[in-house]
């Protein structure tokens, strides 16, 4: 979930991206009005700002329908995420650290932590969404995950869901796997492979599967983040925050390694210029994080 998480944290710290999601939710009013009372993708207790979308669009009629099912394609197809809300708190719960068990397995669904739990939640809401995209409004590749199982064909898409969700049957493991493009590493690859297995047969009190411990190359996002936010959304310069940090923290927290107290503040300031400067590269090109 990484890559998704953080595609969307930086996408929707993007005016354009914000404004054309606003436009595209005036067509969709009940998903609308549930992301102005929560700005997160996931609705406890079982419901994702996808689930809405996907009622609205089955429920919705003649042209209206036409028109809905066409500017939801044309926004996946130009911007390659969901449509964001102006922000409150994270959109998904990822948090840059999935949680391990010690053991170094998933146990079985049951046994799940909250956290692991909320997770695959959200990640198999987004399975769902890209199997609608592609089977039900003619999207002819995933909108943000490198890999998708389709089941058999480009079948409907109740048909293609229930062949994610149901492993006892011959006919549903004859799976089409999908790239987003072949420029993702083959690592990421294998991490979304090894998540749909784990997504797909949670069900199943017998299966366990190990979880890599290796780190993503996610590491200096969050400082990214910060160090946007607090320049670009709260108003705030290098040099402020670098003054607070001096005052409140280790500056080695921020900086790494022994600096001399006297050399604190310059260090602090341009490292927090540096990160606002990566930060505001990927509110631009968030389409580089997979």
């Amino acid at each position: 979930m990484a890559g998704v998480y953080y595609r969307h944290e930086f996408a929707r710290r993007n005016e354009h991206i914000v404004k054309a999601s606003q436009k595209l939710l005036s067509l969709f009013p009940t998903t609308a009005k549930m992301c102005e009372k929560l700005s997160t993708y996931l609705h406890p207790p079982d419901e994702t700002l996808t689930t809405y979308l996907e009622k609205e669009i089955q429920s919705t009629h003649g042209n209206k329908l036409k028109v809905m099912k066409s500017q939801l394609l044309e926004f996946l197809n130009d911007y390659r995420i969901l449509p964001v809300p102006p922000f409150s708190k994270p959109f998904f719960s990822y948090s840059g650290k999935i949680p391990v068990k010690a053991e170094k397995k998933t146990p079985a669904h049951g046994k799940l932590s909250v956290d692991f739990e909320k997770i695959y939640f959200e990640y198999t809401g987004i399975l769902r969404f890209e199997t609608f995209a592609i089977t039900e409004l003619g999207l002819r590749h995933p909108v943000f995950l490198p890999v998708v199982l389709m089941g058999g064909t480009f079948g409907r898409w109740k048909k293609a869901v229930e062949s994610l969700t149901h492993g006892d049957n011959q006919e549903n493991h004859r799976f089409r796997i999908i790239l987003i493009n072949d420029e993702v590493p083959i690592s990421t690859v294998n991490d979304n492979i090894t998540a749909l297995r784990v997504s797909m047969f949670m069900h199943d009190a017998n299966y366990s599967k190990a979880i890599s411990k290796k780190r993503n190359h996610f590491g200096k996002y969050d400082q990214y983040i910060e160090a946007y936010d607090a320049i670009n959304i709260h108003g705030k310069s290098a040099k402020e925050v670098a003054e607070a940090i001096v005052k409140n923290h280790t500056p080695k927290e921020y900086c790494g390694g022994q600096i001399s107290s006297a050399n604190a503040f310059k260090v602090v300031t341009n490292k927090f210029s540096e990160w606002q400067n990566k930060g505001s590269d990927l509110v631009l090109n968030y389409r580089r994080i997979i």
